[in-house]
């Protein structure tokens, strides 16, 4: 990745039903634009990333990486962020970022608040039914449970004892609603940002390569089976 004193990243985060763009040039942000309207990436994606290099006077030549969220998340939100991020980044020669995506959101609460070195933080995007996408994280960021699918029970958490409980993200209402535990709070309305996933691109940068890097679904991906007739 390009570190020069002129770097300009472009992050692209559309594993919900949010779709958002941001803009990090030498290490600062400085613009981002967010669209909550579900089913729009397609249409609105590469429309948004025109209409924010615009508004900062920079264009397509100016960029120097390209970070994308990874997943875990909407199959074809992923499909469609991960597929335009490949495209620019083979079309300037730059590279491709990934960043997790609950990891992301995790680090979106460390940068904002003040925590108590008791809290962990459960970033959870909901999978249908009763099955989330979850992760969690302390304090400091450091990564406690890796990204993994779950099917939620009472006891979902009970091997993290009675630590404060930090929930948010579109899984986090019917989390909440199931697991006993004795100190949980939801955070509501948060939802995962290119803010943060250039954030985490530029402090823990991970190249990809732009020909073979697929999304991190982190469960089996299923197509329906056309019936022979």
């Amino acid at each position: 990745m390009d570190t020069s004193t002129d770097s300009i990243l472009l992050s692209i985060e559309t594993s919900g039903t949010t779709c958002s763009v941001a803009l990090h040039g030498n290490g600062q942000l400085i613009a981002y634009a967010e669209l909550h309207q579900e089913k729009s990436h397609s249409g609105r994606l590469t429309l948004m990333i025109d209409e924010l290099l615009r508004h900062c006077d920079l264009t397509m030549q100016s960029l120097t990486a390209v970070a994308v969220s990874e997943g875990p998340g909407s199959y074809t939100g992923l499909r469609i962020g991960i597929s335009t991020a490949k495209g620019i980044c083979f079309g300037l020669g730059i590279p491709l970022l990934a960043v997790d995506t609950l990891q992301a959101m995790s680090h979106g609460i460390v940068s904002q608040s003040v925590l108590s070195n008791k809290v962990l933080l459960c970033p959870c995007i909901d999978a249908r039914r009763m099955e989330i996408y979850r992760s969690v994280w302390n304090a400091e960021g450091n990564c406690l449970l890796a990204s993994e699918p779950h099917v939620l029970q009472a006891d979902s958490f009970a091997a993290f004892g009675s630590r404060p409980l930090w929930l948010f993200g579109s899984g986090a209402e019917k989390t909440f609603a199931t697991i006993e535990h004795p100190d949980k709070h939801l955070l509501p309305n948060i939802q995962p940002s290119a803010r943060f996933v250039g954030e985490l691109a530029l402090k823990m940068p991970r190249c990809v390569d732009i020909a073979y890097f697929e999304p991190q679904y982190i469960k089996p991906f299923y197509t329906p089976q056309k019936q022979v007739k």
